[in-house]
């Protein structure tokens, strides 16, 4: 009897310890598919953030290009003092400053009058043509000079004529014309060399928008030349 006893209470102890291993390992191995799941997740995240990141950046660099463009157009020779430039946003691309409401770079977004399909990104007016802005890579103006410096040579035209590669749409530019007026007399500032006195001196406002692979990557730089 005592052996016989002995005997079942080391087989009830193999079973007891059986089930705590099989217990132990299925923890395990639910602790290691959270890891993994956790681990796929947050790799996900990263690749979602680099993709925007990058997609962002080749906006920036399609917005750097249409100034570039704008910078050309206003070298052209083609733009002189405010002539061709519209009160309002109906058309064109060249603007006068607004001095009240909303910038016309801004109109062109949303305001309902003034809305630019193309300028704001949206599907129907992907690589529209020139209209109430205009589209990088247009060949427009007649060549000029600027004695070798950056990209501009002899025998350029005052546009690329060439595309930026890999985005939704090709950017695009409006030009808004800053008239500075020159006064003389005692206590009333320098005057401009070669102008006279109340003559207007121009400066110009570009406005550029380039967008990414998505549309919805969109990035606008502005910068202000004086030719």
């Amino acid at each position: 009897m005592k052996t016989n006893f002995s005997c079942f209470a080391a087989s009830s102890a193999r079973k007891n310890e059986g089930g705590f291993v099989l217990a132990t390992a299925l923890i395990f191995l639910v602790a290691l598919t959270i890891l993994g799941v956790s681990a796929l997740g947050v790799n996900t995240l990263e690749e979602k953030m680099l993709g925007y990141s990058r997609d962002r950046q080749l906006a920036l660099q399609a917005a750097d290009a249409a100034l570039r463009d704008a910078e050309r157009y206003l070298l052209s020779g083609n733009i002189t003092g405010a002539t061709n430039f519209v009160p309002d946003c109906s058309s064109g691309g060249l603007y006068q400053i607004r001095t009240s409401g909303k910038p016309i770079w801004a109109a062109l977004e949303n305001e309902v009058a003034c809305k630019d399909a193309a300028w704001a990104g949206e599907t129907s007016a992907v690589n529209a043509a020139d209209g109430k802005s205009f589209k990088y890579g247009a060949t427009r103006g007649s060549p000029h000079v600027v004695n070798g410096v950056g990209d501009f040579k002899p025998g350029d035209t005052s546009s690329s004529g060439g595309l930026v590669r890999a985005v939704a749409s090709q950017p695009r530019f409006i030009i808004e014309v800053i008239p500075i007026s020159s006064t003389s007399g005692k206590g009333s500032g320098s005057l401009v060399v070669g102008r006279g006195p109340g003559s207007p001196m121009y400066v110009y406002r570009v406005t550029a928008v380039g967008f990414g692979q998505r549309l919805t990557s969109r990035v606008m730089l502005q910068a202000v030349y004086r030719p």
